[in-house]
Parts: C-alpha cells; structure tokens; sequence
C-alpha cells in the first residue's frame, strides 16, 4: 500500500502522471519571482542569525580549546560526512524536485524517504563504529568519532526538506534559528576544562542542536499532515534510492571536495594545522551555507518554470545571476582587506595564520555563490548527468591540487584546491544551463558598476588600515560597498518588481 498516494500510475515510457492531493502541495507555478526572494528572505534571515551564533560559539570553543582540540573536532566531521553520505544519496534533492513538480504526492515521498533513511543510517552509523580505531588520528578524535557520528540520525531524521518542497520557508527558518540559540546557549556555559574535555562537550552540544532541527522539521510536517503517513515497503524504499543514484553520486563528488581539504591535511599534517583551516573555513562555510539557502528557495521554483514558463525563468535567473556576481566581487574585496586581522581578532593570536586560507575561501565562497543560481537549476529541470560529470571533474582537480600544494603551503593549499574545484564545476554547468535555457540576459554595465564600487570601497578602507581595528575595517568595507552598490543601481530592489506577473 505504500503506492497508495502516487499518482495514478506510468505512462508507457515510464513517463509520470500528475496526481497531488489538494492541499497537500502548494502550486509553486503561481510564485512570482518577488514570492520566490520573499521566501528566501525568511529563510535566509533566520540562517544568518544562526550563522552569527555560530560564529560565535566557534570563537569561545576556539579560544578555549585550541587549534588541535579545534582541528581533531573538524577532522571528525569531515570524516563522518562520509558515512551521512550514503544516508542521503541525493534522495532528499530529487524528493524536493518530485513534489515541487507535482509529479509525486508528499505522502508518498515522505514514506520511501524516511524508510529508505532509517535503513541507511543504521547502517553506516554501524560500519563508522567498526572503522573508528583505524581512521582516528589520534585518541580525541577517537573519542569524538561516535559522538559526531550521531549526525547519520539527525540527517535521517530531519525533514527540512519536506518544508522547503512546499515552500514553508519561514517555517524551515524558525528551527533553525531555535536550534542555534539553544546550541550557542550550552557552549558559551559549558564548554571548558581541559581540551579535550571542552571538545567532547562541543560535539555534544553540536548534535544537540542538530537533533532540535530535525526534530522540529518532522513535528512541524507531521502536523501539517495530520499525523505521519507512515513508512514504505523496503522494495519501495530501494526504488526512491535508486532514482536518486546520478544525484547522489554527484553530492559524493561535492563531498570530496568539499571535506578532503580537511581529512588530508589530518593525514599529511597535523591537527592544529586542521584546526587553522576549520578556524579560516567557518565564515567563507557560512557564507556558502547562505548561499544554499537560496538553493533551497530557487529549485522549486524552478522545477516549476522548467515545464510551463521557461521564458520567465531564464528572465528571472539574468536578475540573479547578475545580481550574484556583484554581491560575490565585494564579498571578496571585503575579505582581502580585511583577512590579515579579522582571524586575530575573532579567534585570537593563535589564529594568525588563518588568514591566508580564509581570504582564498571566501573567493571560494564568492564562485559558490555565482553557482548557486546555475547548477540547482541544471537539476531542478531533469538533467542530473552534466552534475555528476562536472563534480567528477571538480573533486578530481580538488584532490590532485591538495596533493601538489598541502605538503608544499598547508591550509593554503587545500583552500586553493576547493577555488579550482569550483571553478571547473561553475563552468561545465554554466554551458550546460545555456544549453538547456539559452543565454542568460546580462546586464553587464550594473555589473561593472558592482566591480567597480568593491575596488573603490577596498581601496578606502586599505588607505585608512592605521587608523581602524579589525571590526571597524570589516563593518567600514561592508558598509561602503552595499551602500556604493545601492547608491549606483548595481544592486538595485525594484529589479524585483518586474518579476511580478
């Protein structure tokens, strides 16, 4: 029975019926692109809050623990993100995109989801136990590898997705901002003592927050439902799997180079270097984290547009795209001026040599952001393969630059690996997307105008570098820039109104 909400069968072909339960699903078609920002924006706003608690709590633990507490907890993490990866597979990508659609109801998806997650992540979390002694580097990273391997549940079990697919953005936000509060609450009090001691608690109070986010998600869907539809046949389970396969061996890919930096520089160096790196990662990681956010709001509506309005949507990306490279030119022009003291003065002096790495993940960041707009959108039209062969391509030239530079100039180098890596996978992905939609009208006088106030704004702020500290020269250049971008039309709000239909 567990087809019972699927629509009313396959067409010869295999090609799908539409058959969505009224009120299940939102029609995402009637969104207009200024529903689509306002969206974002909820969910965007609610994640820089939590993003800046975050943050915060990053700079206690930081300075409490260490770069080698620091680097053994990052290790951690970007290990055991391997083993959250098979829990996932892409499976909660295409579950957006099919109920976005219409092309599946979210009864039926919410049950080969969650069943094929359960399975997956007893699973792994098993197998992660077993591997643990072999892996860990050294014996805090040992201890932490089960606590941190907790995070296969919390995926499993959060149902963001699920809010995201039906457009409940603002919902999505409100947990989780709650978990981050609760989060930064129980470090700024608890974390302490000893290093390794102080690391064991923040890898506790980081599932505790994890574990709010996911259980907020499924009651808030639950309710919406009126009580969970239950859970699929393993037969059925498998088949959303298997759906999910090219995506997800894309995701894998992105895991590659997104993680690798930090497991082999474990390996090859040692765990303060990690810990300057996963210290130089967490604010061009944020701004990454924002950037999905908008994902998040962009691939429905454009799974939407795909099918009926294809016009619209090419019109609506030349808005975002171009707006996207003016905010990622200042985001790097604020992070070169601004990276030889800021680590310093979020972190403390252990953290000086941070800087190098920060300002060149932040261009990271910057390509990230650009991107945003491109490859969710690939996808979210049906065509998973161009992904799966540029994030090949990408964790190729990630893993063979790491090689070259970590021995050579250490978090540097693997902040330079992931640059390359995006560059190629922004790039195989643009002319696919070209393919798929045509040109992307630019306009690129405002985005001349966006380059040109980050120089401009740069350029003041290095004049007056004696007479500022680290904050005031950040917030001066943000200021500066958004103001500048404003003031000359690059970044322009009424743009929005012509999205309206």
């Amino acid at each position: 029975m567990a087809d019972a909400g699927r629509h009313n069968g396959l067409r010869a072909g295999g090609r799908l019926t539409r058959n969505v339960r009224q009120g299940v699903a939102p029609d995402l078609r009637s969104r207009t692109f200024v529903d689509l920002v306002k969206g974002f924006g909820s969910l965007a706003g609610a994640s820089f809050a939590g993003q800046i608690l975050g943050l915060l709590a990053l700079a206690v633990v930081a300075r409490r623990v260490g770069p080698s507490g620091v680097g053994s907890y990052t290790f951690c993490v970007a290990l055991t993100l391997y083993f959250v990866l098979p829990v996932n597979f892409g499976i909660t990508n295409i579950a957006i995109r099919d109920v976005a659609s219409g092309d599946y109801s979210l009864e039926t998806v919410i049950r080969e989801v969650a069943t094929a997650q359960l399975l997956l992540s007893l699973t792994m979390y098993g197998v992660l136990i077993a591997l643990t002694p072999t892996l860990a580097t050294n014996r805090l990273a040992r201890d932490l590898m089960p606590i941190v391997g907790l995070t296969v549940f919390t995926n499993a079990l959060n149902f963001e997705w699920a809010l995201q697919a039906r457009g409940r953005l603002g919902t999505n936000g409100l947990w989780r901002l709650g978990s981050q509060v609760v989060y930064f609450v129980l470090v700024l009090l608890f974390v302490g003592g000893s290093p390794a001691a102080g690391t064991e608690r923040f890898a506790v109070f980081t599932m505790v927050g994890y574990g709010i986010i996911a259980v907020g998600t499924l009651t808030s869907t639950v309710r919406e439902l009126g009580g969970f539809p239950g859970l699929a046949s393993p037969q059925d389970a498998w088949r959303r799997v298997r759906r999910s396969a090219t995506t997800g061996y894309s995701l894998a890919m992105i895991q590659i180079y997104y993680s690798i930096d930090s497991v082999m520089l474990g390996y090859l160096k040692d765990p303060a270097v990690v810990g300057i790196y996963g210290v130089a990662y967490r604010v061009p990681l944020a701004f990454m984290a924002l950037c999905q956010v908008w994902a998040s709001a962009i691939v429905p509506h454009a799974a939407a547009l795909f099918k009926t309005d294809p016009t619209r949507l090419r019109q609506d990306l030349g808005r975002a795209v171009g707006a996207s490279i003016v905010l990622a030119v200042g985001a790097v022009a604020v992070a070169l001026v601004c990276a030889s003291t800021l680590m310093q003065a979020a972190f403390g002096l252990r953290y000086a040599m941070a800087a190098a790495p920060f300002a060149v993940l932040m261009a990271a960041g910057a390509v990230v952001l650009v991107g945003t707009n491109i490859a969710p959108v690939v996808t979210a039209g049906g065509s998973r393969r161009p992904f799966a062969i540029a994030t090949t391509a990408g964790a190729a030239v990630n893993v063979a630059v790491n090689f070259l530079l970590i021995p050579q100039i250490g978090a540097t180098g693997a902040a330079a690996a992931t640059v390359a890596a995006e560059l190629v996978v922004i790039g195989y992905m643009g002319i696919t997307l070209r393919g798929m939609l045509g040109s992307l009208a630019l306009d690129f006088r405002r985005i001349g105008r966006g380059v040109g106030v980050a120089i401009l704004a740069a350029a003041a702020v290095y004049a007056a570098f004696p007479l500022l500290d680290a904050w005031a020269r950040f917030g001066c250049a943000s200021a500066m820039f958004l103001g500048g971008a404003v003031i000359t039309r690059a970044l322009d709000p009424k743009l929005l109104r012509r999205g309206r239909s």
